[in-house]
């Protein structure tokens, strides 16, 4: 098993760089990519509730798994994994969420295969605040 802490960041490829913000031609990327081969079991950082299960992009096979976390104020998302989860399903930190796809296959020319990782999160529910 695979602990988050362990895994190494994709980092720069030929195809480009997983840091997060890294330049994507005019826009950032969004995420924080993680390596993992094809197959290999991918375990959630974190305890809550599986929210979607979806493609990543349309026509593809490449899945994605959402966990809504700390009562609803952060949202994950993990790419490119096989979902062996739910959507309703509460999970705890270190539960199996799916294996790794190859991602690499898509991209032709030396990335390295990875898991993306983004969270988005909620500041109001997270520290509070009133409108004007």
């Amino acid at each position: 098993m695979k602990r988050w802490d362990d895994v190494l960041l994709r980092g720069l490829d030929p195809k480009g760089d997983g840091q997060f913000a890294a330049s994507r031609g005019g826009k950032r990327h969004k995420g924080v990519d993680y390596r993992y081969a094809e197959g290999d079991e991918v375990k959630s950082p974190v305890s809550g509730t599986v929210t979607r299960l979806s493609r990543c992009y349309n026509n593809e096979p490449y899945l994605l798994v959402e966990i809504l976390s700390h009562k609803g104020a952060f949202l994950w998302r993990f790419l490119y994994i096989e979902p062996t989860v739910k959507a309703g399903q509460k999970i705890l930190e270190g539960d199996l969420i799916g294996h790794a796809q190859n991602i690499a296959s898509k991209y032709k020319g030396g990335m390295k295969n990875h898991v993306h990782v983004e969270v988005n999160i909620n500041v109001k529910l997270l520290i509070g605040g009133e409108g004007e």
